[in-house]
């Protein structure tokens, strides 16, 4: 007899009654586990609804140790054959590694809602992300299953859905725009009236109607409430029907009235569609918990219970030794009972050990060596998402619509948003005036023209301090492209393609407004085809600016890698650009980088476009003034000397002699050169730098599971 063991009337909330019913959603009795059938190789099981069958068999995690780390699980990797073995001290050299999980076991059934609990790293979330192939580090042992085959990581992602923790979305969309764009990239071509009455179907299924135009907010954007963005999160996965959803804590940080409404409406979608979901949970309150029919228990990377929820796993600890005690929260009491008395942490009890040795481990055993022995024998019932699969693509649209769907559904609120245009156009403008009122009306004595080259050098390199933006709002995106990939959203070069789309309206806008505003102002060359260059040239080089942020933060993980590299690739490329150190002087090691600085070659094309050719004599108006101002406040070069060399024969000669556009463009080492060439050799960092961007976003891994 267990002291003081409750039924499951003693202790389960009526679900019926505690979570309130969702529009269009029928009402069903909540009595124990939903019903399956054992199933004999080669029979088709009897399912509720359409959702997938989980079996793991002997699932293992194994990551590198870290040197000075705790290695009570680490072994050489060539010792490995199952986690099983990897004994209690580690072996003397070779590379060592840590156990995250070891040796699960065991099925979940179609229509399953199953909950997977433990303490603070038990190995919740590695469970998940190798269930859902999502995980990106260590040594995965073990095999899984769904629907009683091996299923690709394409087909995973085709047909099942994932929910992070953290939600990623782009802040500046509101939640419809969010969720008609999940539409557009995840249901097959056809009428697009079809697919928003999905979106507002999915909208009214989970309650979102109050906050349909609400902005999904980030850090910078203040947007919907955490609920609101999790229920968002399960919005955009419902809208291909998925056979499985994997949610990684979607109570977490949310007040317990939130937290069983998200719950609640994953209950009734799970009741009308049938859906299979695996979800971890951190001591969840008595209502949310009964919502689960399977349970999974682990502690410190091993199972400790994996069987019916709700009552059954008190009888289970109570047959133990640890009987339920009345009122407590009984996810509460599992984890604590775990925490407290776990042989690990000093109460001398092995959970796993006990787990490993019942007859409830050799059930799940058994029925896991079923599935595996009719998947060998090739008996196992493809239920269609392996034969569905072969010969199509995971993506939902071909290159071209899925281009289309990006800049009509995510490019055009992005473009939309007032913080987006104020980066673009408005701080430009703002920059421009700034440096108009320090060079307001520059003239053409000497001290006038180095003052005019000084301001074109800074025109140059300013929007490379400013791709700080850049680098900023792609450390943003990059983690909503991240989970848009793993969810087979669009490709790689697609959402390049589009990002730089986006970006090229706004380009002209900035780029014209920057430098009409700091043409006219300094008083540059008012010949309209030089101006025409000069905005010419300007856009290219913000478009080279925007492409070395958007690189940068692209192929450089982490939040302060970005933040750092770009103020020292534009110092470089600053001092290679011919202002501050002339050609000739600069040392052998860093010539190189001379000829490939787009900063050198569009400075270069903007003096070329302003000197080119001119003829200055505003110094003979004054009687020397400017000439003897410069040379009273600056020194020169032997190069430069040649200006000075020229007046003073002028006033021997009793004429004064022109300052030649020319002799300025010598004196930098830029004459001889033609400004159409330069500007196209700066443009060819164009291709380039598209092509790293790429790279970045295809290929470098910013989240580590």
């Amino acid at each position: 007899m267990i002291e003081h063991a409750p039924t499951g009337a003693d202790i389960r909330v009526d679900v019926d009654r505690a979570l309130p019913p969702v529009r269009g959603l029928p009402r069903v009795p909540s009595h124990g586990a939903l019903p399956h059938e054992k199933v004999s190789p080669g029979e088709s099981p009897t399912r509720v609804g359409d959702g997938i069958q989980i079996t793991l068999d002997g699932l293992g995690c194994l990551i590198p140790a870290r040197r000075g780390r705790d290695d009570r699980y680490t072994e050489r990797a060539a010792k490995l054959p199952t986690v099983d073995e990897v004994p209690g001290k580690a072996g003397g050299g070779g590379k060592k590694f840590k156990t995250l999980l070891s040796n699960v076991t065991g099925t979940i059934y179609s229509g399953d809602m199953c909950a997977v609990m433990g303490p603070s790293g038990a190995g919740k979330t590695t469970l998940l992300d190798i269930i859902s192939r999502r995980k990106t580090e260590g040594k995965i042992l073990g095999k899984n299953y769904f629907d009683g085959a091996e299923p690709s990581k394409s087909m995973v992602k085709k047909y099942t859905a994932y929910i992070q923790q953290q939600d990623c979305f782009f802040g500046g969309a509101t939640v419809s725009e969010t969720i008609l764009f999940a539409a557009m990239a995840k249901l097959p071509p056809g009428d697009p009236a079809e697919k928003h009455a999905k979106v507002a179907e999915v909208i009214a299924q989970l309650n979102l109607q109050r906050c349909a135009n609400t902005y999904m907010g980030n850090r910078l954007i203040r947007g919907v409430s955490g609920g609101e963005m999790k229920r968002t999160a399960v919005a955009c996965a419902l809208l291909c029907s998925p056979r499985c959803m994997f949610l990684d804590e979607p109570t977490s940080g949310l007040d317990s009235a939130m937290a069983q409404e998200v719950i609640c409406n994953l209950r009734a979608l799970q009741v009308k569609q049938g859906c299979t979901f695996v979800v971890t949970i951190h001591q969840p309150a008595p209502v949310v918990f009964d919502a689960f029919n399977r349970l999974v228990l682990l502690n410190i990377g091993r199972l400790a219970y994996w069987g019916p929820g709700r009552s059954a796993p008190l009888e289970f600890f109570a047959a133990q030794g640890f009987p339920y005690r009345q009122g407590y929260n009984v996810a509460e009491y599992l984890i604590d009972t775990l925490s407290h008395h776990d042989e690990e942490t000093g109460g001398g009890h092995d959970f796993e050990g006990y787990y490993a040795r019942s007859k409830l481990c050799e059930e799940n055993a058994a029925t896991v060596r079923e599935t595996v022995e009719a998947c060998d024998s090739g008996l196992a019932v493809d239920s269609g998402i392996h034969a569905d699969g072969k010969g199509k693509s995971k993506y939902a649209n071909n290159l071209s619509r899925e281009l289309w769907v990006l800049l009509r559904y995510k490019g055009l609120p992005r473009a939309k948003h007032p913080l987006f245009i104020s980066l673009r156009v408005f701080l430009y403008i703002l920059l421009a005036a700034l440096l108009s009122s320090f060079f307001y009306s520059q003239d053409r004595q000497l001290t006038g023209i180095f003052n005019t080259v000084g301001i074109l050098f800074i025109a140059v390199i300013l929007p490379c301090f400013m791709a700080q933006v850049f680098v900023e709002e792609m450390k943003f995106d990059r983690e909503v492209y991240t989970r848009e990939f793993n969810d087979a959203y669009y490709r790689a070069g697609t959402y390049v393609a589009a990002r730089i789309l986006t970006e090229i309206p706004y380009l002209f806008l900035s780029g014209g407004a920057f430098a009409a505003v700091l043409y006219w102002c300094i008083g540059l060359n008012d010949d309209l085809e030089r101006f025409g260059f000069f905005v010419l040239a300007t856009f290219v080089n913000f478009a080279i600016a925007m492409l070395v942020g958007f690189t940068i933060a692209s192929g450089i993980a982490g939040e302060v890698g970005p933040a750092v590299v770009l103020p020292i690739y534009t110092t470089l490329n600053m001092l290679v650009g011919g202002f501050f150190i002339r050609k000739a002087t600069i040392h052998a090691m860093w010539i190189w980088l001379y000829w490939i600085s787009f900063l050198q070659w569009t400075w270069s094309a903007i003096m070329l476009n302003e000197f080119g050719g001119e003829e200055y004599t505003d110094h003979c108006e004054d009687g020397g003034g400017g000439l003897k101002s410069f040379l009273a406040t600056m020194p020169l070069s032997p190069r430069q000397t040649r200006a000075v060399e020229l007046y003073e024969y002028s006033r021997r000669a009793g004429e004064c002699e022109a300052v030649l556009g020319d002799s300025v463009l010598g004196s930098f080492e830029l004459g001889g050169r033609d400004k159409w060439e330069c500007l196209g050799y700066a443009a060819c960092s164009i291709p380039v730098l598209i092509a790293l961007f790429y790279v970045g976003v295809r290929y470098v891994r910013h989240e580590k599971r």
